[in-house]
């Protein structure tokens, strides 16, 4: 095995996780990071899984070592090992909260579409939902416009970010849309009819205006 090899066995507090909860969210984010940086070396799951199990340590590691025992399916899932992983060692309240949110976020308007990915992303990464879960979720928050587009494509997008660039360019074409049918349909300035109007008026002299209430009845 090369000298480099991501398996080390002097794992330290420093470059690893034992279990406190403080630390999770930061050693998280490092892995994911690690991955980003080196998409090859890391690039299927089992590998990931492996990755992270490697840097971990005291109950963390015994919580991993009990998946491996029973050779549970999630050790070839990356991200039912991180659903699992953060409903074990995330914080409850971060986690519970960002569940909750995802069930309510919703895209109020058509061109806002922006601002509901950023929110939805902010609570998707504490949750300890996978990826089809928090797909069904991200659908039922969209403008029931772009939803309905989306429903009726076949195939379907597979992943949670094929399914919000999708979503953005739906919403950014009907935005288009809306704006130049508004702008097309927009009342003319009646100011040069309403002047002309007044310049052909013509005076009354002084007198009453008609009125039929001023007419006698003739018998």
């Amino acid at each position: 095995m090369e000298e480099d090899s991501f398996i080390n066995a002097s794992v330290t507090n420093k470059d690893g996780f034992a279990g406190d909860r403080r630390y999770f969210k930061g050693f998280l984010a490092k892995m994911n990071l690690i991955f980003m940086l080196d998409p090859e070396r890391f690039s299927d799951d089992p590998i990931k899984v492996a990755y992270i199990i490697s840097r971990l340590y005291g109950s963390a590691m015994n919580w991993a070592a009990t998946l491996i025992e029973n050779n549970d399916p999630c050790l070839n899932d990356f991200q039912e090992f991180t659903s699992r992983f953060k409903a074990t060692f995330g914080s409850y309240d971060s986690t519970f909260i960002a569940n909750q949110k995802l069930r309510t976020i919703k895209q109020k308007r058509i061109g806002e579409i922006t601002n509901y990915i950023l929110t939805f992303n902010r609570y998707s990464d504490e949750s300890s939902w996978n990826e089809e879960a928090k797909m069904d979720a991200f659908l039922d928050g969209l403008n029931d416009q772009i939803a309905t587009r989306i429903y009726e494509m076949f195939p379907a997008p597979r992943s949670l970010f094929a399914l919000q660039t999708i979503a953005s360019r739906i919403d950014s074409r009907l935005a288009a849309h809306r704006q130049s049918f508004n702008s097309q349909n927009r009342p003319a300035s009646n100011n040069g009819n309403n002047n002309r109007n007044n310049n052909h008026r013509r005076p009354n002299n002084g007198k009453k205006p008609f009125s039929f209430k001023t007419c006698k009845r003739f018998n």
